[in-house]
C-alpha cells in the first residue's frame, strides 16, 4: 500500500506542479492595485480621468487590467471600457494580451493567431513594463500602427505613455499620457 502511495504522490507531482501559476505572472504583482487616472491625450488636445483596476484572476494564471475612462477633446465626452487579459506563453516563453475595446464592440473577442488585432505583447524593458499591439486608426481602416504602452512604477502609482508608430513608416505619434494615482 505504502508503495502505491509513493508511486500516485511521484505520478501527480508533476501535474500540480503544471498547476501552479507562473512566475513569469508574479512578476507582474507590483502593478496590482486601484488607481485613479488623470491623463492628457496628446492627438485630440484632449485630457480623460477614470479607473483602473490590475489584479490577478482565474487562480492567479492571468492578470487583468480594466480601464474605466471618460474622455473629453473636440466638444465631444466619450466613456470608453478596455480590459487586457496578460497570459505568459510557457511555449515561446513570451507574455501576451488579449486586449477588449468598448469601441470595437463588434471585434471578435477570440485572440486564435498572432494577426488577431485583440491580441498584444508585453515585455520588460529595464523599469518599464511595454504593451504592444496593431490597430487601425478609428477614422481610417487602412492606416495601420503599432500602439505602445509603456508602464513605469511611480511613488504613487503608476506613469503610462501611450503611443503608434505607423506601418508606413511615418514618425512616431504620442497618443496620451496618463498618471494612475493609487488609491
Amino acid at each position: 500500500m505504502l508503495r502505491i502511495l509513493a508511486l500516485a504522490a511521484f505520478l501527480l507531482a508533476p501535474a500540480a506542479l503544471a498547476q501552479q501559476p507562473d512566475a513569469a505572472l508574479q512578476r507582474l504583482a507590483p502593478f496590482a492595485g486601484t488607481y485613479s487616472l488623470d491623463g492628457v491625450a496628446q492627438v485630440d488636445d484632449g485630457t480623460f480621468d477614470g479607473t483602473l483596476t490590475i489584479q490577478p484572476v482565474l487562480g492567479g494564471y492571468f492578470q487583468q487590467w480594466d480601464w474605466d475612462m471618460t474622455m473629453r477633446g473636440d466638444g465631444v465626452r466619450e466613456h470608453v471600457y478596455l480590459r487586457f487579459l496578460i497570459a505568459y506563453d510557457q511555449a515561446d516563453g513570451q507574455y501576451v494580451i488579449h486586449r477588449f475595446d468598448s469601441r470595437a464592440a463588434d471585434s471578435p473577442t477570440r485572440a486564435s493567431s498572432t494577426t488577431d488585432p485583440n491580441r498584444g505583447e508585453l515585455r520588460f524593458d529595464g523599469d518599464a513594463l511595454v504593451m504592444t499591439w496593431m490597430m487601425a486608426n478609428p477614422n481610417d481602416p487602412a492606416d495601420l500602427g503599432r500602439f505602445r504602452n509603456t508602464v513605469r512604477l511611480a511613488p504613487d502609482g503608476l506613469r503610462v505613455v501611450t503611443d503608434v508608430q505607423p506601418v508606413d513608416g511615418r514618425p512616431l505619434l504620442a497618443i496620451a499620457t496618463t498618471n494612475a494615482k493609487r488609491r
